[in-house]
């Protein structure tokens, strides 16, 4: 079978044999299916799906596939303080992740992530504060410190 779907961020033709599972986390009360393809699966967020078909055909020049290609990796550093190690492993359960210690107390954490989830992503880090440091890529990083400085700036004018 054949689905054509579009998201806000994201168009796409996937040929898959099928819905695998769908998945609840409660956690992020989020439904999501994940559909097994001609050679790899993949994961769609159901609410963010604005329309889904069957297409009759593959076109030449189709988006099939571009779900992979919407994916990333957010590289961090954290410090195992107050069981942050466990707790950060633990709230991105659903992603994948690999995770090399450093140091005392100090570990790197590669998270795949696919960028239609980018704000959630971004807000997810900053619950953990000064125990983790992300490192990439870039356009989070530089959300991140947009987001510390406007709250920096409403915090000095409340104060004020």
């Amino acid at each position: 079978m054949i689905i054509s779907f579009s998201t806000a961020n994201l168009f796409g033709l996937l040929e898959a044999n099928g819905a695998e599972k769908i998945e609840y986390s409660e956690k992020d009360d989020k439904f999501r299916v994940m559909l097994a393809g001609r050679s790899k699966a993949h994961t769609i967020n159901l609410g963010k799906i604005l329309n889904i078909k069957y297409a009759d055909v593959l076109q030449k020049n189709s988006n099939a596939g571009s779900l992979d290609a919407d994916m990333d990796t957010i590289v961090l550093e954290l410090i195992d303080e107050r069981n942050a190690l466990e707790r950060v492993s633990m709230h991105f359960a659903n992603l994948k992740k690999k995770t090399t210690k450093i140091g005392e107390n100090r570990y790197r954490m590669e998270i795949e992530f696919s960028r239609d989830d980018e704000t959630e992503m971004v807000i997810r880090l900053l619950q953990f504060g000064p125990v983790i440091k992300v490192l990439e890529p870039p356009y989070i990083v530089d959300e991140i410190v947009r987001r510390l400085g406007m709250q920096l700036r409403l915090i000095k004018q409340v104060s004020q």
